[in-house]
């Protein structure tokens, strides 16, 4: 089902732990489990025990769990890649109203995806983000999605609108969008979430 490697579950770290109470004992099934989690942030999104006791989580800090659960069971194959791409109404049809709305064809977008033998994992969708609509990427430690990541979003926004001459638009503004299409995305997945076999 997954090209992703699988491994068992040892008890060598919280999150591990934690699933294993839960009596998830292999990787493949931490990320089904985490996959059918509901779409929403947590209250932190550093403490990543927050996806197990919120039931919810983003598509970054979901895919920052799983990284943490490959390091704390010395899966060093597996990395967390935060990749940026143009999120348009192609690749993320529910938010083409709200670009519509602003005239834009596109924001960029930072996500944290898995890598594993340089193939990048989404976990969050049965439909992949093409390779070639991933524009640069870079290696992270889980405990990056916080702060850093966001100052690396708005560093690379700034540059995309100077790159693109887009200067009667702010950082702000194309945040602000940005908050807006994430808005149309939690609901989605909400319409769509599975329950829980232990919710």
């Amino acid at each position: 089902m997954y090209t992703l490697v699988n491994f068992d579950i040892h008890p060598s770290g919280k999150l591990s732990q934690q699933l294993l109470q839960l009596g998830i004992a292999d990787f493949h099934s931490v990320i089904q489990y985490v996959k059918a989690l509901p779409y929403g942030r947590t209250s932190n999104c550093r403490n990543l025990e927050l996806v197990l006791s919120e039931q919810c989580g983003t598509h970054s800090i979901k895919h920052a769990f799983l990284a943490q659960v490959a390091r704390e069971n010395q899966v060093d194959e597996i990395k967390l890649s935060l990749c940026a791409f143009n999120m348009d109404r192609i690749n993320t049809d529910v938010v083409g109203p709200v670009l519509h709305k602003y005239d834009i064809e596109a924001i960029p977008e930072i996500t944290c995806l898995l890598k594993y033998k340089d193939e990048i994992f989404d976990i969050t969708t049965d439909s992949q983000l093409p390779r070639a609509e991933i524009i640069s990427e870079i290696e992270i430690a889980p405990v990056q999605i916080g702060i850093f990541k966001k100052r690396y979003h708005l560093n690379y926004i700034e540059n995309w609108l100077q790159i693109e001459k887009l200067y009667y638009r702010s950082v702000r503004e194309i945040w602000q969008i940005r908050e807006e299409c994430l808005q149309r995305i939690k609901e989605k997945y909400t319409r769509h979430a599975r329950p829980l076999c232990c919710a």
